[in-house]
């Protein structure tokens, strides 16, 4: 998935016009999205490309097979691009998926009706002979495709063969150049470890194209006006195989460095203060929920200069998120430390799922697996059932998930649909207050040049603000805006929750 361009999400581009430049970096490196989904399904009336990118976002293969079998083409008659569903198959890996909606727009494809991120995907991840064909297809090589000229496309995911074919048909060198030139200006003004990674691999970019512009460093190329024969064609492909074989260097590991990270305050110690801090970012079977392992460390770092001693902190992450972890910690670990005098934290930054048919949302631990949520998840009415039975006086509840089904910090099990009706996420008893990320319904995003996740960077932001001492409603009341704007420069909504009757408490 990609960015945000002219208010509409884009796929595939290389480069950006209104959306943070770190952003750019994902589409660049073929990361996952900065979000991937979490908004509510539409109903039985839908049209008949958005049940085909719902079939492509539960990963049914049987469903999108009779989808195209009966006629449907990916993004006709929608000026939603999502509708393609190729964003969606890249995501989750399904490689078959894919095939069949390449093949799909092939047969069909027609410009700007139809199949609108088939030729930059095929230009970045395809072979040269199925991206010949998109091209007799009529497209003109020197116009943006889905924001990105196709050479653009294919240099991004570095396409040897497939950037030697469109510089031998014609391909703008130097409009290509000059569209990755303005999105390094844009990301060199984030001044940030993702977007300086993004500065080095464009440039990497831009010096390869420099390589392979005709007359350019004893590469051959054939006459733009001529096309390239068959024999050339065989050529470039022997030297792209080549190309491949090479081992690749091992791509840096971005760096990320948030000014939330390291608090500028300090609380003194209180020592009936308890927090159980669960950061899921890696899963056994299930996509990552992006940069949760660090929203999880922040809050630790935040909670241990509120006041909490480090004794009394548990921190959950990776192999140690487990559902085991969450019991052990959340069922027997806080019942038998926690008094009368105690405040409370639980939070937790990772994957939710829905339950289809108790209506019930979950927490997704480690090894959790959406298809047997009640064996391996950890349900929220447990959760509240649990934390209202401790002796605690307060409790509070920070939940940096979301509860759709449909992707992003929110999973859903195969062959169901993500769920319409929103989900009850809201504690019963009056000690705990909880803030979530979102309504039960909406998205959560990320923000990628804080490597954290929104709902959570805004929430230590409110923390440094009140130097830990403010109250959660205050905390709300300046995150939650904060959230809804950057939200919805992201083409998106989400509007973080409070819930609970003492508000005016503090967070310690």
């Amino acid at each position: 998935m990609g960015r945000i361009a002219n208010g509409r999400l884009r796929l595939y581009t290389g480069r950006m016009r209104t959306f943070p430049a770190a952003a750019a970096l994902l589409a660049l490196l073929a990361l996952p999205p900065l979000m991937s989904g979490c908004v509510s399904a539409g109903a039985a009336n839908q049209p008949a490309t958005k049940k085909l990118e719902l079939a492509v976002r539960q990963r049914n293969k049987a469903l999108v097979a009779k989808l195209l079998a009966e006629g449907v083409v990916p993004g006709e008659g929608s000026d939603d691009i999502l509708a393609d569903g190729f964003g969606w198959a890249e995501y989750y890996g399904e490689r078959e998926i894919l095939k069949m909606l390449v093949d799909k727009c092939k047969e069909v494809f027609v410009l700007g009706r139809n199949c609108a991120q088939a030729p930059c995907y095929v230009a970045r991840r395809g072979d040269t002979a199925t991206l010949a064909a998109f091209i007799e297809k009529g497209i003109d090589l020197n116009s943006e495709v889905s924001g990105a000229t196709l050479l653009g496309c294919a240099a991004n995911d570095g396409n040897m063969a497939n950037m030697k074919y469109l510089i031998g048909r014609g391909a703008d060198v130097d409009k290509t150049i000059s569209i990755i030139e303005a999105s390094i200006v844009q990301l060199a003004a984030q001044n940030s470890a993702p977007a300086n990674a993004a500065i080095a691999k464009q440039n990497a970019v831009i010096a390869t194209l420099e390589r392979l512009r005709p007359g350019g460093r004893a590469e051959k190329t054939a006459n733009a006006a001529a096309g390239v024969t068959k024999d050339e064609l065989r050529q470039m492909m022997k030297e792209a195989a080549a190309e491949t074989a090479r081992p690749a260097a091992a791509p840096a590991a971005a760096s990320y460095k948030s000014d939330v990270d390291a608090p500028a305050y300090k609380i003194s110690e209180n020592p009936d203060a308890y927090a159980l801090v669960i950061g899921v970012e890696k899963y056994n079977t299930l996509p990552e929920a992006r940069f949760a392992e660090r929203d999880a460390k922040a809050m630790n770092a935040h909670l241990l200069a509120m006041g909490y001693p480090q004794r009394n902190i548990v921190l959950l992450t990776g192999s140690q998120a487990t559902r085991t972890g969450l019991v052990k910690n959340l069922e027997a670990w806080l019942p038998n430390n926690v008094t009368e005098r105690s405040t409370v934290m639980f939070y937790f930054s990772g994957h939710g799922a829905p339950d289809a048919k108790s209506s019930q949302a979950y927490l997704v631990p480690m090894d959790g697996d959406p298809q047997y949520l009640e064996e391996t998840a950890y349900p929220i009415k447990r959760l509240y059932a649990k934390l209202a039975a401790l002796k605690a006086k307060r409790v509070v509840v920070a939940l940096d998930s979301c509860f759709s089904g449909a992707g992003g910090r929110s999973v859903l099990a195969a062959g169901t649909r993500p769920l319409v009706a929103k989900m009850d996420i809201a504690p019963a008893e009056g000690k705990i207050v909880s803030l979530s990320a979102s309504s039960s319904d909406e998205i959560t995003g990320a923000l990628e040049e804080q490597g954290h996740g929104l709902f959570t960077y805004q929430l230590l932001k409110a923390l440094t603000e009140t130097a830990g001492r403010g109250t959660v409603g205050e905390v709300y009341a300046a995150l939650k805006p904060r959230v809804q704007d950057e939200a919805r420069r992201q083409n998106r909504a989400q509007t973080p929750q409070a819930f609970g009757r003492s508000l005016d408490g503090g967070l310690r």
